[in-house]
């Protein structure tokens, strides 16, 4: 092969490799460009004054399936307006081998700083006992469930966010059971009796919107 031959083949190869390199780069900066799009116009879920039959389904399948020990028909973050009541559903499996009294405690743990500031005189850091107190008044739900084994419950929780002051609040849902066996003293004790022990816990973010 001459040398002009050579020159045309070594310019081939180079142009191919480039093209290489400039095609991987542009998927690259595609799929960037895509994750960032699709993070601008992230679908928020609003908390409804109902549960769905499909919400309450793929909660039930998730727990029969072993996926989770608790769950929601909510996803783990939520909006819901301070004007509207809402609705929606904590489901809980017994994965022991024998029945258990299952405890459910819903606290605040943390809240946006605007929120502090408004709710928390002195030091806005942590969320003050009184927002706490206040935030705990917002659901209402039976606190209690008596479980077989193996076996799935479902408690249904009414969220009334209506003296909010507008922001996100992270609340932690603590599950407890009990020592005693005795389903007739199920939710006679409280979540810090020595005999209840902590089972599993998820968080749930909420924010409120005016």
């Amino acid at each position: 092969m001459n040398e002009h031959g050579q020159t045309r083949r070594k310019g081939a190869i180079q142009m191919s490799l480039g093209m290489i390199v400039a095609v991987v780069f542009a998927v690259i900066l595609l799929v960037f460009l895509v994750q960032w799009i699709g993070g601008m116009f992230e679908t928020v879920t609003y908390l409804t004054s109902s549960i769905t039959q499909q919400a309450h389904e793929e909660l039930s399948q998730n727990l029969q399936q072993g996926i989770e020990k608790i769950g929601f028909t909510v996803p783990n973050k939520f909006t819901q307006k301070k004007n509207a009541v809402g609705k929606f559903e904590i489901g809980i499996r017994n994965d022991q081998y024998n029945d258990k009294c299952f405890i459910i405690d819903i606290n605040l743990e943390q809240a946006d700083l605007s929120v502090r500031s408004t709710e928390c005189t002195g030091n806005p850091q942590y969320p003050c006992e009184s927002l706490i107190n206040k935030a705990e008044n917002w659901f209402t739900f039976i606190p209690y469930a008596w479980i077989d084994a193996q076996e799935i419950t479902y408690t249904i929780v009414d969220s009334d966010v209506s003296d909010a002051v507008p922001g996100a609040y992270m609340f932690r849902v603590k599950i407890y059971t009990s020592s005693d066996e005795s389903e007739v003293g199920c939710g006679v004790g409280s979540v810090t009796d020595p005999n209840m022990e902590l089972y599993e816990y998820k968080d749930l973010e909420i924010r409120i919107e005016a």
